[in-house]
Parts: C-alpha cells; structure tokens; sequence
C-alpha cells in the first residue's frame, strides 16, 4: 500500500512538472525568454530533488530513510493543499457576509471600501477620521483604486473620488497591474476628463511607468480617448519623449490603437514622429502608411477615408518635403 501511494506521488509531480513546464514554453516566446533557460528552472531543477526521493525509496530499505523519501516526494502536493487552504481562508477573512470580496477585514476600513461601493460620499465622509486613507488589503487594494474601478460600473458619479483626494489618498499609489491615472485613462471615454483631471491635481505623476514598462499616460491615447485628455496630461508635463521598455513612443502607442485624431493632436503638440518603434520593429511612417493602404484598399473594393488618418499622413508628407 505504501508503495502505491508513493508511486502514485510520483507520477502527480512528473505531471506537474510537465504542466508547468508546457506553459513555461508557451510564455518563453512573448517574455523572449531561451527554452533552455525554462528547461532549467522549470524541469530539471525541480527534478532533482524528485530523482533523489525515488533512489533513496528504491536503494533504502531503512524506514527513515524511506521516510526522507516519501516526505520529499509528497512535499509538493502538501505544499499546494496548504496554500489553497490558506488562500481560501485570506479569500474569506477579507469578504463580507454575503460573500462579497471587500479586500479589508472586518472593521472600519471593509465599511470604507463598502461604502465606495455604494457610491455613498455622505458614508465615505463620516468613515475617514476612523481610517488610513491610503491602506493597503488583499491584492493591495486601496479606497482610491476601489473607487476608481466602481467608476467602470457608474462613470458619471465622480463625488467619491473627489472626497478621497481631498482626504489625502495617494494617486500614486498603486499596485502591479492598477496605477491609479492609468485607471482613469482606460476609462475616460465613458467618465469624460474629470477624474484624470483630478488625480492630475492632485499630484499624480503621468511618467510613472506601469508592468510593462510604458508610462501611464500613453493610455490617454488608447482607443476612444479624446484629446482633451491628452491635453491634460501634457499640461501637467507628461513627456511626449518618453518610450516603453519596447522602444514605443505615444505615436507608436496612438497609432497601434487607430487613433488618429489623438496622434494628430500630438504631432501639433511637438511629439517627436521619428522616435520609436512599434512592438513589431515599425516607426510611426510605416505604420500610417500600412494604415492608409488597409484604408484605400478595403475588402469591397471600394475606397475608404479617415479624415483623422489622412490629416496625419498629409502632416508627415509636408514633413518630408521639408
């Protein structure tokens, strides 16, 4: 029987690892990463320590040594059984009665974030003499980015938002994947300017850069923003040199996303058009060109015209002839 179990230990980590080791190929390619180096970690590695439990189970009849061995091959299940528990019981402690995650625990701070669910400014008020505005709970959330994201759910109740600013809470302050402008900015199209104009006011820097290495303020020029927003931005100094960690500019950014009313804005505004390049290797010419190609040779045969688009391609060609 014990041998069984053993072996059935055995055969869940050689899945596991296979698993992981699979999906760490898959991601290698966009993360550039050598399969040789995801070989490494994700394969040989881990199963060292593997190839060890099963010598010392097949080559050792000891009972303790028998027991390193089954301890060694068991440690990976137990370990994931322990963190799921412990996740379901952080899940819990920070959810309210009927289930809800609030990101808090029981307290003054859950009371906060359920009020801004609420969009109960009135609430909001009476609660922050009893808080820290700018605490952190689970998944480092904070009253701003918890206000910020009901924004998606009700874009035209701004009142929270200002009383939290004015209270103090950091526009700066963030998490991994959340910084608190760039919220704004992927919103703006349904809110209008007034919560990044806000969060500008109020301090936050719109060079700050996000995961994946791109300043915040390029989403001012994602797909649906308007230049009003972008105005903004560059009025409290955003840097129209900036680029990602991939070599892209707000052009390059603008562009990607089709927004041609946008990056003609910014050509006006003194963006830098020969900086850059796209994820693809391609400067913000080539890719209005490819762009006003797909547009005259549409899949009816007939010719289509962006006026936004063309006014860009009109700008670069009286660049060139300069």
């Amino acid at each position: 029987m014990i041998k069984l179990v053993y072996w059935a230990f055995v055969a869940l980590d050689v899945a596991a690892l296979l698993f992981f080791f699979v999906l760490g190929l898959a991601a290698a390619g966009s993360a550039k990463t050598s399969p040789l180096s995801v070989a490494l970690v994700m394969l040989v590695l881990p199963a060292i320590p593997l190839a060890g439990s099963i010598l010392l189970f097949l080559r050792s009849n000891a009972l303790l040594w028998r027991a390193i061995a089954f301890a060694l091959v068991a440690a990976p299940l137990v370990f994931v059984v322990a963190t799921q528990a412990y996740n379901v019981a952080t899940i819990r402690a920070n959810s309210n009665a009927t289930g809800d995650l609030t990101f808090f625990t029981a307290g003054p701070q859950r009371e906060l974030v359920e009020a801004i669910k609420r969009n109960d400014a009135t609430a909001v008020t009476a609660l922050l003499p009893k808080v820290n505005v700018n605490a952190t709970g689970l998944q480092e959330m904070t009253p701003l980015r918890a206000a910020l994201r009901q924004l998606r759910s009700t874009p035209s109740q701004h009142e929270v938002l200002k009383v939290l600013l004015a209270a103090g809470a950091d526009p700066n302050k963030g998490a991994q994947y959340e910084i608190p402008l760039e919220l704004a900015l992927q919103i703006d199209d349904k809110t209008g300017p007034a919560p990044v104009a806000m969060l500008l006011a109020a301090g936050a820097n719109p060079n700050v850069k996000n995961s994946f290495g791109a300043p915040v303020f390029f989403a001012g020029a994602g797909n649906g923003s308007n230049p009003e927003v972008l105005a903004l931005l560059i009025k409290h100094r955003a840097d129209l040199r900036a680029t990602s960690t991939n070599g892209e500019t707000i052009l390059i950014y603008a562009a990607t996303a089709g927004n041609w009313k946008a990056a003609r804005y910014l050509l006006d505004e003194g963006a830098d058009w020969t900086l850059g390049r796209s994820f693809s290797k391609h400067t913000f010419a080539e890719m209005v060109e490819e762009s006003a190609r797909k547009a005259r040779d549409s899949y009816d045969g007939k010719t289509r015209d962006d006026a936004a688009l063309q006014d860009v391609v009109n700008f670069l060609r009286e660049k060139s002839r300069d």
